[in-house]
């Protein structure tokens, strides 16, 4: 839930956790969002990766003697689609907002963008479990998450959002989902 208050990221220092949705490096969200603001940004994101991994490797940032003013997660979309429990999903979301908060950051919580509209076009059904999965997950990510702001699924998508496979966000799409974050969660 958006907890009032737009973040301030200006020259902070900023961390992104994530998978593949991240992970387009100089070319990505995260990327453009960095440029805009001007903030120090280390992004620990992998293509293919899971929650579990994801606040393993937050927990190492930090057992490293990192630190983030900022720490925007975004992920989930591989556990809905290898069928990890929806509960436990969100248990790690809401395990690694609270491992940033204790670290005195502010966490970010990123639900995505509309799997139904832009992905589902494009793919054959066979995964259509999968990305119900992923739709069910944005809402509880949207509804249950606490102490964090989210940012809720980018819906202003069809299926000339996505990539070559479908299930990503080309680099000329990546400015576009970069201002949405912005206008949602960022103080200009």
């Amino acid at each position: 839930m958006f907890m009032g208050n737009k973040v301030n990221v200006k020259g902070k220092r900023v961390a992104v956790i994530g998978d593949s949705h991240s992970a387009l490096f100089g070319n990505g969200w995260q990327d453009e969002l960095s440029w805009k603001y001007g903030f120090q940004l280390n992004n620990l994101a992998v293509v293919g990766k899971t929650t579990p991994w994801m606040l393993e490797t937050l927990k190492k940032f930090y057992a490293d003697g990192n630190q983030a003013d900022v720490v925007f997660i975004y992920g989930g979309a591989n556990d809905s689609f290898g069928n990890a429990k929806l509960e436990n999903i969100l248990k790690n979301i809401q395990a690694m907002v609270d491992l940033v908060r204790s670290n005195s950051g502010v966490p970010i919580v990123i639900s995505g963008f509309n799997y139904e509209k832009a992905v589902k076009p494009k793919v054959a059904s066979s995964y259509d479990v999968g990305i119900n999965r992923y739709r069910q997950l944005q809402k509880l990510i949207e509804s249950e998450i606490k102490n964090a702001d989210v940012v809720t699924t980018w819906d202003e998508v069809d299926a000339t959002t996505t990539g070559g496979d479908g299930f990503h966000l080309p680099a000329s799409k990546q400015k576009l989902f970069a201002n949405y974050v912005s206008k949602k969660i960022l103080k200009a």
